[in-house]
């Protein structure tokens, strides 16, 4: 047999409150410490890493740097391009010395200007007879101007 409560309505107290409060007082600040402290370690592995892989990197000599890039300008060789249209070029790389006397033997071909721009033909603007519009508002433009013989001159 089961028994029931007198009163299915009345309102169950918590028989100690206080305890309820230090426990969710403590589990809150027990989360956020565990919350700061999981963000420290992350954060001190994360610039641990980038101290490691940025600035302490081993970074290339610059003694073996130029010797490579001396020994590329030195010598000859060939590598392949691809230029714009797709296609694939092979070129030849030959040393500076050789490419200056190439140079100087054969001469230096000026540049040529380009040919100049000649513009359309200038089309005068058509002059309108003053009878339609008087001339104080037809543009400067627009009114002929008055043409002196050079005879006519004093």
């Amino acid at each position: 047999m089961s028994t029931a409560p007198a009163n299915p309505a009345a309102p169950i107290d918590d028989p100690e409150p206080m305890g309820t409060w230090v426990v969710s007082i403590a589990g809150t600040l027990l989360i956020v410490a565990t919350v700061i402290a999981v963000c420290c370690i992350y954060f001190i592995a994360a610039d641990r890493e980038f101290t490691a892989k940025v600035v302490d990197a081993p970074n290339r000599g610059p003694a073996a740097l130029k010797a490579e890039q001396t020994a590329l300008l030195g010598g000859y060789g060939t590598y392949t391009m691809t230029d714009a249209a797709g296609k694939e070029r092979t070129t030849i790389r030959i040393p500076v010395e050789k490419a200056m006397e190439a140079l100087v033997a054969e001469g230096i071909k000026p540049l040529t200007a380009p040919a100049p721009v000649v513009p359309a033909a200038v089309v005068p603007a058509p002059v309108v007879p003053e009878a339609i519009v008087p001339a104080a508002v037809v543009p400067e433009a627009i009114v002929p101007a008055t043409v002196v013989p050079a005879s006519a001159t004093p």
